[in-house]
């Protein structure tokens, strides 16, 4: 108990060998557990001392004062200068400033961050209570999450660190979370699986410890926190580091212990959530989400243009029927979800393959369906298999590469044990018809 704390410090203190700042420190090595501290000593009513471990803590730099507090919003209508302590950290603060030092009592420099939040972000403004308020906001936060990140048709991170060779790389993706956070994670394991086709699982971040998860380098950890201080989530997010996992993080509060030990953090800019039940919390982080898995999708490669155009503008008409009115929204879904698919057969229409085609069935069945079906032509060899020594046809033909699905089809009817190879890039010219058919 935080009790303790007090008898331990006087317990060194009252040695009268040490001053307040080295009881403290010898007190914190002797101590376990999590803890955010502010220490004041009669004999010296000038310095206040404060440190932290797996709890939140800030300082506020003001002028001519000094600032302790749990949340930036505490003291915003003070200061918007903060200092974010990190774990095993003490600061001391005078009226002039604070001066931080390390785990091992060492001096040390601190970044000071700038919040860009309004002072009315923290108070009522004129609502009956900080839920209604936070409930009429959703639509200009929605605005700030997403807006700024859509350019030409595309999401766009700035300062996204993951290189698309590590995209395309990447073979399973978690997303990590506690509350509200991880019942947004679980709406987005599906919306990410349909987009990436590569398997996405969401957990409780107080149970991923213990779920002895298997991670590599081949695996994306996504953490999801408002405060960005979440302890169970920390812990998870740590425990991924340690196995080899790169993180991704999105949060709100800018510069929280989440955010500064990510690989990559996204930020929501919901504004402060006061609030015990979430609003635009959740919903800046949903639609956050999404957008990291249309980013994800198109640096990955792994969807069509057709898909990530309806998946980009589905994203994109969530929001406008949070903003506008809902006729305007449907007929817009309608008519994103025709230009989809026309932009899709499109773009595969334009694409030529070349198809070896391997069958050991005797007749011409498969030629038939190329010829009448396909309209294509067909050149055809006859083999042997060199281990099996059995007759083998091998039929080449080019295509467009929309035709594969109708010619998959056919083989899986007419010859089960076929198989065919397609090579992309191929260029033809002169008699070659390119059509939609």
């Amino acid at each position: 108990d935080t009790e303790v704390v007090a008898q331990l410090v006087d317990y060194f203190y009252e040695d009268g060998r040490v001053d307040i700042l080295e009881a403290v420190g010898r007190c914190l090595r002797r101590i376990e557990g999590a803890y955010a501290l502010g220490i004041l000593c009669a004999d010296t009513p000038d310095r206040l001392i404060a440190v932290r471990k797996d709890s939140p803590l800030i300082l506020g730099l003001g002028e001519g004062c000094t600032f302790l507090a749990s949340d930036v919003t505490a003291i915003l209508r003070h200061t918007r200068e903060v200092i974010y302590l990190d774990d095993g950290e003490t600061a001391v603060l005078t009226q002039e400033g604070a001066r931080c030092y390390d785990h091992l009592m060492r001096p040390v420099e601190k970044a000071v961050s700038h919040v860009d939040w309004e002072t009315d972000a923290a108070e009522k403004g004129g609502y009956e209570h900080f839920m209604f308020k936070e409930i009429m906001e959703q639509p200009e936060a929605l605005r700030r999450a997403i807006l700024p990140r859509l350019r030409g048709g595309e999401v766009v991170l700035e300062g996204f660190g993951l290189s698309d060779a590590y995209l395309r790389s990447l073979k399973k993706l978690y997303i990590v979370a506690c509350g509200s956070s991880y019942h947004v994670g679980m709406v987005g394991k599906y919306n990410l699986e349909r987009l990436l086709r590569i398997p996405v699982e969401a957990a409780l971040a107080s149970e991923f410890r213990y779920m002895d998860p298997i991670l590599d380098e081949g695996t994306l950890v996504v953490v999801i926190s408002q405060s960005g201080e979440t302890l169970d989530t920390m812990a998870a997010l740590r425990e991924a580091k340690r196995l080899g996992a790169r993180v991704l993080s999105i949060v709100n509060v800018v510069g929280s212990s989440i955010a500064r030990e990510s690989d990559e953090v996204l930020y929501t800019w919901a504004g402060p959530e006061i609030a015990v039940a979430t609003t635009k919390a959740y919903s800046t982080q949903l639609a956050v989400l999404d957008l990291l898995g249309l980013y994800l999708a198109k640096r990955g490669a792994k969807v069509t243009i057709g898909r990530f155009n309806l998946a980009f503008n589905a994203v994109l008409f969530a929001t406008c029927g949070v903003l506008f009115d809902l006729t305007t929204l449907i007929y817009s879904v309608l008519n994103t979800i025709f230009n989809a698919m026309a932009i899709d057969r499109a773009h595969r229409q334009s694409v030529t393959v070349q198809v070896l085609i391997f069958t050991k069935k005797d007749g011409d069945e498969v030629d038939r369906f190329i010829i009448d079906n396909l309209h294509r032509g067909i050149t055809r060899w006859e083999g042997k298999g060199v281990y099996t020594g059995e007759a083998t046809h091998i039929l080449c033909v080019c295509m467009n590469k929309y035709e594969i699905d109708d010619l998959r089809d056919a083989l899986g009817r007419i010859d089960p044990k076929a198989f065919f190879i397609v090579q992309e890039g191929v260029h033809v010219s002169t008699n070659f018809e390119r059509r939609l058919s």
